[in-house]
Parts: structure tokens; sequence; C-alpha cells
């Protein structure tokens, strides 16, 4: 039998990935009823319908991706955390928009919120809390600034 969990992948094969997650670590759902899916171990965030139809999916094989999701509170952005940064999507198009890195960041985080205003916060297991202020949204480059 498969171990629970499964061992943490170095990488993830090409392709779709498999027909079941392996590790759901966070679920969003917006005000519109789309659901998406940090698939942790696969790398990947999956977006289904309220009724579970499929839509789309954004995977990264060379990083660990996906260990996290949060919704900006327009529900314009999604944001998903990866090994060091954390990634900004147009959350309709899932166009990757922008990478929040560097400036103090503790890393792609464990768990992500935004509150009213946009700000972010990160925690990571062993590293603490971090809030990022949202400062609005650059081309190449985050506009946040981080304190703990």
């Amino acid at each position: 039998s498969a171990p629970c969990p499964p061992v943490t992948l170095k990488s993830v094969p090409p392709g779709d990935g498999p027909q079941q997650f392996s590790i759901v670590h966070s679920i969003r759902v917006s005000n519109d009823g789309m659901v998406y899916v940090a698939d942790r171990e696969n790398r990947r965030v999956q977006v289904f319908t309220a009724d579970g139809k499929f839509v789309k999916q954004v995977i990264k094989h060379d990083t660990p991706f996906a260990r996290n999701v949060a919704l900006s509170p327009d529900q314009r952005f999604l944001y998903v955390g990866d090994e060091k940064s954390i990634h900004v999507y147009d959350r309709k198009s899932m166009e990757l928009l922008t990478t929040i890195t560097g400036g103090g960041l503790i890393g792609g985080g464990h768990e992500m919120q935004t509150d009213s205003k946009g700000n972010l916060y990160v925690a990571l297991t062993g590293r603490g809390m971090q809030k990022l202020t949202f400062k609005g949204l650059g081309p190449a480059k985050a506009t946040t600034s981080a304190s703990r």
C-alpha cells in the first residue's frame, strides 16, 4: 500500500499528473463558486466548479509548488505559495501576473490569508508569521513590504 502521507516528491513527472490528489493543503472557494485546490505533492493548483467539474490547472514541475492558496479581497488575484516565493495569478485566467520574492520574505508559507485591505499574511512552520502589505501590482515585481 502507498505510504500515508506520501513521500515528498523531489520532482513531478511531466504531463497533467494523476487523477488523484496527493496532500490537498489548501482549498479556497471564490464568490462565484469556483474551487481552487492546492495539491501540494503533485505541485499543482486545480480549479473546479462548485459541482466538481474540472476547469483548468497550473503545474510547476521543478519546485515545491502549491503549498497553499489565498484569494485577494476583490477576488481578482489568486496567491499561490511556492518554495521561496509567492506567485500572483489572475484568478479567472490563471495567468501568472507577478512573483513576490526577496525583501525579507520568509518563503512561500505553510498557510496564507488576506485581509480586507489586500494585505497577505504568510505563516511558515518553525519560521513564524509575516504580513505583506499590499501596495498594488507592478510589472515583473511585487509591490509589497514585509514585516514580522
